[in-house]
């Protein structure tokens, strides 16, 4: 049982880092032999020792602690190790850029960072019109990792924005690419030190300018039974009261920040937004660990009610916005309540957890040029692997590494995300056989869903027809599913689908945004 494992193939996320006295955070990339790969670090410096730690996910560095650190004002040199290799790292400092390579026993690669300035992100969250009415969103985005400060247009261009002063920030070419820059934003602040505009400039040199547009956010508290749950809510202008969306969280320890920007994306068309952390995140109370989706359901419902408290909405026309896990969670709260007046699921399985990941992985291992007889394999030890979790012998197995965690006082082990958390794999148990269709079955209200052609996870062919039919089965007529051509999971236009093309995308499918709020739009008249 200590070859016990979930292969999980996805975003990696990089983890928050408590702050410290002195912390330097530097971006930029890494060129390896077809294409260049994102590269993060971060120093904290304590008296005279320096440590750190760095994200190269290219070579499965990810932020990993960094040892043998020697600095001086001119040059800096480290080393990493991982399971398969060892890499040594020396590079030249100049001012706030970092040129250096990158060593191990078959590899030299050269690098390129730049150091990022320390901001008060939220400073520069809103809606932005520029003078063609067209619009910019800008708010921290979890999917680029925590506390990333990002951009989505209307048009759905996004990307993130790295700081390099109070009021300048850069862009690179893609989601998770930073150089060279190819964005330049400059925030214009009033002698209040608030942001009034933005200068935007692309990779031309041409440039545009943005109004910052006046809108009410608010941090908000409501409660499921004893657990107090934190979130924000954003109101639109014009006439009270406003139809509303509570977004709905797919998998992990994601905070209110998971849909990012797209919640001022929908109040600039006229619905109210209330996001929220997952329990046992941000400012949320609880341990979603220690939950199953039902749970996660109420919480879902809680959001309704405390919604339905509030004068400025429209009691009448509160829907579900959810993407990926959330597509398991929302049918739950819909089938529980009356109050749920419509739905979007984005990417949302028909299938159980187990089923969703052994596609997954099979998608995945195809795109890398696996042969059937190797994908087969994989599948069947993966199989083997969770009959053996699902097992009594596997229960106490995982309860015994619980304990011998608890013991040795190993927190960071066990608020982890993932199978190297006994933790996780015991909260695993509870939804690995998860059955949506009796949820979809018990859904009355519309239904919008919304499938990319190329999802590897969440795939047309398994689940578009299942859902459909299930849902029209239990008596709701009013549903409607679209499949939007070259979208991903997250639907991101791409060529492939794969997790590893991630990275290298930088714009939301043309039509994705439109069908949504078109449809939502309608149903919230």
């Amino acid at each position: 049982m200590k070859n016990l494992y979930l292969l999980i193939v996805g975003l990696i996320i990089l983890p928050i880092v408590a702050a410290v006295a002195q912390t330097s955070d530097w971006i930029g990339t890494l060129q390896t032999t077809d294409k260049p790969s994102p590269i993060r670090l971060r120093l904290e410096q304590h008296g005279k020792e320096t440590n750190g730690s760095l994200f190269v996910p290219s070579e499965r560095i990810l932020m990993t602690p960094i040892a043998a650190v020697h600095q001086d004002d001119e040059r800096i040199s480290f080393s990493v190790k991982t399971m398969s290799a060892e890499y040594k790292f020396t590079a030249k400092i100049t001012g706030s850029q970092m040129t250096g390579e990158m060593t191990s026993e078959d590899k030299k690669l050269s690098f390129q960072m730049l150091r990022l300035a320390q901001v008060n992100k939220s400073k520069y969250f809103g809606i932005y019109r520029f003078a063609d009415s067209h619009y910019v969103y800008i708010r921290t985005w979890d999917e680029l990792g925590p506390d990333q400060l990002t951009y989505i247009t209307d048009e759905g261009l996004a990307g993130p924005l790295y700081p390099s002063s109070a009021i300048s920030f850069f862009s690179g070419p893609s989601l998770m690419i930073p150089l060279p820059q190819e964005l330049k934003v400059t925030f214009v602040v009033n002698n209040k030190n608030e942001v009034t505009d933005l200068k935007w400039e692309d990779k031309t040199g041409k440039e545009k300018s943005a109004k910052k547009i006046a809108l009410s956010e608010e941090e908000v508290e409501f409660s499921d039974a004893n657990v107090k749950l934190a979130g924000s809510l954003v109101l639109p202008n014009g006439k009270k009261p406003f139809p509303a969306l509570v977004l709905v969280h797919g998998s992990g320890p994601v905070t209110r920040d998971f849909f990012g920007p797209i919640a001022y994306l929908f109040a600039n068309h006229g619905i109210a937004v209330l996001s929220y952390d997952k329990r046992g995140n941000g400012k949320s109370e609880g341990d979603w660990l220690e939950t199953g989706f039902d749970v996660l359901a109420d919480d879902v419902l809680a959001a309704v009610t405390y919604l339905k408290s509030r004068k400025e909405i429209d009691a009448s026309h509160i829907g579900l916005f959810g993407v990926s896990q959330g597509g398991w969670i929302i049918p739950l709260a819909a089938a529980k309540s009356k109050d749920v007046a419509f739905a979007v699921l984005v990417s949302a399985p028909a299938v159980s957890p187990l089923t969703q990941d052994e596609t997954r992985t099979r998608e995945e291992l195809r795109l890398a040029g696996s042969s059937e007889e190797e994908i087969n394999k994989a599948i069947s030890d993966y199989k083997n692997q969770m009959d053996g979790l699902m097992s009594d012998e596997g229960l106490q197995w995982v309860q015994s590494e619980i304990k011998k965690a608890k013991d040795a006082g190993n927190t960071e082990l066990l608020s982890a995300n993932g199978p190297e958390n006994p933790r996780f794999l015991l909260w695993l148990r509870t939804i690995l056989h998860y059955d949506p269709l009796p949820a979809l079955e018990k859904m009355k209200c519309p239904v919008l869903a919304v499938y990319g052609e190329l999802d590897r996870g969440v795939t047309v062919a398994d689940n578009r027809n299942l859902l459909e039919s299930t849902l029209k089965k239990g008596g709701t007529q009013d549903v409607t599913v679209v499949i939007l051509p070259n979208a991903d999971h997250a639907l991101i236009e791409c060529k492939t689908g794969s997790a590893s093309e991630f990275p290298y995308l930088h714009r939301f499918v043309p039509g994705f945004f439109e069908t949504v709020l078109h449809w939502v739009s309608k149903h919230a008249e």
